[in-house]
């Protein structure tokens, strides 16, 4: 159940870009996977704050949550595919099993038909 408005999953991307993403444990051992992409979000860290910036919108306290691995992920339309790979720089390798089970309907919903590939982190 989110938080607020905090959804489980939330990826910006574009088409062949790719978004940095970081894994969050929040409270009740809520997981969130929330991808940014851009010159604003240069390093994971940046990602991060703004997850908390959103969770402090809603009136979620940062001291909630806590980065739990960080990566990337590719989706990409002409190949069906949304790739989770990599490890950032900032959070460590993100715990792939949990990754694959968060995005598993989040894929379902937003892109019928595509394959999720989740690389070990």
């Amino acid at each position: 159940m989110p938080i607020g408005n905090i959804l489980p999953v939330d990826i910006e991307f574009s088409d062949g870009g790719s978004s940095k993403f970081v894994l969050i444990e929040g409270p009740g051992k809520r997981w969130y996977v929330y991808g940014r992409q851009g010159i604003g979000f240069p390093v994971w860290s940046a990602v991060y704050e703004q997850f908390l910036d959103d969770a402090s919108n809603v009136g979620v306290g940062p001291e909630n949550f806590k980065p739990r691995g960080s990566g990337w992920i590719t989706i990409n339309a002409t190949k069906k595919t949304v790739h989770v790979w990599g490890k950032g720089d900032s959070y460590g390798r993100y715990d792939a099993l949990l990754v694959k089970t968060l995005l598993i309907g989040y894929v379902q919903k937003n892109f019928s038909g595509f394959t999720l590939i989740v690389d070990a982190g």
